[in-house]
This record gives structure tokens, sequence and C-alpha cells, in this order.
């Protein structure tokens, strides 16, 4: 598919930060994050509600600008490792695909593309040191507020060169039965237990590396839930967490309702105490009891890591 730039500019906040907000700390999760993108995608069919590709940009940038008022760090700039200057620099806005190259790295980018059939699709980039997947899901829904007509249709994730990608459905009655298979008085699980246990069951089968390797799965964990209020509802950031399981002895006659059982307890030390100490004791990332939630040295055994996150519950739906 060739696709052209017809229009770059910038799109600032309709209102002005305040000046008791230019300044905006970071937390230590936004400091644990890589300077990375976070890259969505939405897919529109042709609209029948606006006249022409030009009605469309021009209400989402209007939109955009007056979400950018309530998401303010999104138009500012890192100032250093700690802290984004909230400067109203803006968004930058494309309406076309391209990969600028800034060494001061705007917070958002957002790329609207056209299609012949006159359906377009919205391509989106922000930073990761300040947003995780929730809070975009809550800045997708400010924007939507200020636009009205904009829906959450279809998010595919950005793929890196050197990258292949798979994509399996389990449906309803899949997911039945392998909570059937894994379900008893002591364990209920959820659906993300079952499909990421029967997953790594598989993966593990599969892989024909040197087995004496360990194999860890790493859950990438949201904890606004588990933290409470008040960060169970509305709070943005990087309020993520690592669980780290080890996963021994899996062959084909393992059972997945033991890996659910071994995922269960993992996910259960990642607690709302376990956050306090974090904030409070500035010495805890250094702690025996950190190093062993982070299984610190078995990094020397170069592990097979199974890396899995969900979007389920974040509000894209």
């Amino acid at each position: 598919m060739e696709i052209n730039i017809t229009s770059r500019e910038t799109i600032k906040p309709s209102l002005p930060t305040s000046a008791e907000c230019k300044i905006l700390k970071l937390c230590l999760f936004d400091v644990f994050q890589l300077n990375t993108y976070f890259p969505l995608i939405l897919f529109y069919k042709k609209t029948i509600k606006l006249e022409g590709f030009s009605d469309v940009s021009t209400q989402l940038k209007k939109s955009l600008s007056e979400a950018l008022t309530i998401f303010y760090p999104l138009a500012g700039r890192r100032c250093d490792y700690f802290s984004i200057d909230c400067n109203d620099e803006g968004a930058i806005f494309m309406e076309a695909s391209c990969h600028p190259h800034e060494e001061v790295l705007p917070q958002l980018l957002v790329q609207v593309n056209k299609f012949e059939c006159e359906g377009i699709a919205i391509g989106l980039c922000n930073l990761h040191i300040l947003l995780d997947a929730y809070s975009c899901s809550a800045f997708l829904k400010t924007w939507k507020k200020s636009h009205g007509q904009i829906s959450l249709l279809l998010l595919l994730p950005s793929l890196q060169e050197n990258c292949t990608t798979r994509r399996f459905l389990f449906d309803h009655k899949a997911i039945k039965e392998l909570k059937s298979m894994s379900t008893c008085d002591e364990t209920k699980p959820t659906r993300y237990q079952v499909v990421s246990s029967f997953i790594s069951k598989h993966m593990i089968v599969a892989i024909k590396e040197d087995k004496t390797r360990p194999m860890v799965a790493l859950h990438v964990v949201d904890m606004r839930k588990r933290m409470g209020e008040p960060f169970s509802k509305g709070a943005v950031g990087n309020l993520l967490w690592p669980a780290l399981v080890v996963l021994e002895d899996v062959n084909k006659n393992t059972e997945i309702i033991d890996l659910v059982e071994i995922l269960k307890e993992g996910l259960g030390k990642l607690t709302k105490d376990l956050f306090l100490k974090v904030k409070n004791d500035p010495c805890f990332l250094w702690s025996d009891e950190c190093a062993k939630l982070m299984l610190e040295g078995i990094a020397e055994n170069k592990p097979i890591s199974l890396v899995f996150t969900s979007w389920g519950n974040m509000g894209f739906n």
C-alpha cells in the first residue's frame, strides 16, 4: 500500500496550562518505562454524518485540542529523567504515515489516513513513560466526548521489524471448556488465567531450544483494582508491575489447572501492601523481598521468557 504525506501540523491545547501545573513529576513506575511509543490504530468505515474528509480532519483537530487541555502532559515534552515540562508545545497531527525523528520526542502523535472506500484509520502513538493501556483508554474517551462521534471500533498494535505475529481466536465455547478443565473447589480461574496457562503449556512443549534453560512467564499486571481507592477509578500513569513465575517440568501431559494454580500464586503476591512498601520505603527496590519477586539471579541461567499482557477490561470495547 502506497501512502503519501499530505499534511503535518502541531495541535496545541485549546486553553493554556496553568503555571502551577507546568512541571509534572513522574512517579517511580513511569520512570521505569522505556522511552518508546505505545501504538494504536483505529479503523472506521465510511461515515455518513460528515461531509468529506476535510470535515472529519477539522473536527478531529478541534476535539483533540480540547482533550489535550484535560490531558495537558500529552502536549508537553520530557525535560529530564524524572519530569515532563507541560509547555503546551502540542501533539503532532499527520494526515499520512511517517516516522519523525526528533531529539525531543513529542508525547503524542496522531495520524489520520483516508482510504479509497472513504473509510479512515486513525493511528496514535504516545510515549509509554506517561500512559499505559488503561490511561490511553481514558484519554481516548475524553477525546470522544470532545468530538462526539469517535468510537473505538478496532485496535491493532504496531509491529516491529523482524517480528512474526499470529492471531488465535478463543471463542466463548473454547474458554468455557478451558475453565471446566481448570476449575475445582479451591481454583476458580479467570479467562485470562486459563488462556495464558494454555498458551504457556503449548509454547513450552513446542520450543525446540535447549530445554535445560528455565522457563519464565512474565505477566504484566494492572495494579489499579488491587490497590483499591483512589487508584481503581481514573488513575492515569503506568500502574503496572510484572508477575514473574517459573514454569518447571512442563510437558504435553501437564494439566492446565496446575499452571493456573502456579499463576494464581504469583499474582497473589502483588498486593496493595506491596505497593505501599514501594511508595513508603525508598530502599524496598533493593530489598531481598523485591529481589525474590523479580527472580534475581535467574538471568544468569539464560531463561526463555514468555510475556503476557491483556487489554481486557481496559475500556476499549
